[in-house]
């Protein structure tokens, strides 16, 4: 089950710096950790199991936003979650904060990397 809502942000993508590959999106705050590290950091932060956010930055057009709903849906099976979607000023770009429900810090984490690779994120924070 997903939720939508659309609404004018002030900024965007404000503050998403490019990097040297830009066929990989930037998973900002988790750059410079090892997975280790990675799942201590996300334990110490969030209970589990539980609700896991995700924010993407990418395009704002309805067919990623139904790549986006398809990929979570398939990856939750009957798990919960919900996205939210926010324009940027020139709505050429788009917030999608993804809340799913996970059972451990691991599983956060693979969904995250799933939707890494979808075509045409810019940055997943």
């Amino acid at each position: 089950m997903s939720e939508h809502s659309s609404a004018t942000s002030d900024d965007g993508v404000n503050g998403i710096q490019e990097h040297d590959n830009p066929s990989r999106p930037r998973i900002l705050g988790q750059v410079e950790f090892s997975h280790a590290e990675r799942i201590e950091l996300i334990e110490s932060s969030h209970a589990f199991p539980g609700i896991f956010p995700i924010v993407v930055i990418a395009a704002s057009d309805a067919e990623f936003l139904m790549t986006l709903e398809t990929t979570v849906a398939a990856e939750q099976g009957e798990a919960p979650f919900r996205i939210r979607r926010r324009l940027s000023r020139e709505g050429h770009y788009a917030s999608y904060r993804v809340e799913i429900h996970v059972e451990s810090a691991e599983m956060a984490l693979a969904r995250q990397a799933v939707l890494a690779a979808l075509p045409g994120i810019r940055a997943l924070l």
